[in-house]
């Protein structure tokens, strides 16, 4: 979640490009008719505030349904 661009934006957070982006990739093993669970990597880029960074990041998923 972003702050909102107000007249504090420019001192707290300086001159940043203000973009982000994420791509995920997951392969899912059902465990059971209800359930499933989930692993693959997680890729995030961003400008933030004190600079350019690139994370690899580990994703572990859990899901469960349930009938309404």
């Amino acid at each position: 979640m972003f702050p909102l661009m107000n007249e504090n934006y420019k001192n707290e957070y300086g001159l940043t490009g203000r973009y982000f982006g994420e791509l995920t990739g997951m392969i899912f093993w059902n465990t059971s008719k209800r359930c499933k669970v989930g692993v693959g990597p997680r890729l995030c880029y961003g400008d933030y505030p004190f600079g350019e960074k690139w994370h690899l990041l580990p994703m572990f998923d859990f899901v469960r349904y349930s009938k309404k």
